[in-house]
């Protein structure tokens, strides 16, 4: 699906910083980047994505969510993807 995929993109971008980060949750990968010495807003954009994926993909209203937020997700994911 398109959230396995961006949540794939969004995995690989942090591992360039981080090193192997598969098992780390959204939010413990958002602490690693910022201790990283990453930018602040970038380690923010990048768990705020990931945990924007995990929702889609996993909980109950996930479609439903998804359809709703899509076009944020894009125009957050593009800038992210701009930037590095």
């Amino acid at each position: 699906s398109f959230y396995a995929k961006a949540s794939g993109i969004l995995r690989g971008l942090a591992a360039e910083q981080l090193g192997d980060c598969g098992g780390l949750t959204p939010g413990e990968v958002r602490v690693a980047l910022q201790r990283s010495g990453g930018r602040q807003e970038l380690a923010d954009v990048v768990g705020e994505l990931m945990e924007e994926c995990d929702l889609a993909r996993y909980s109950p209203d996930g479609p439903d969510r998804a359809r709703a937020r899509h076009s944020e997700f894009l125009r957050k994911f593009q800038d992210l993807v701009e930037q590095c």
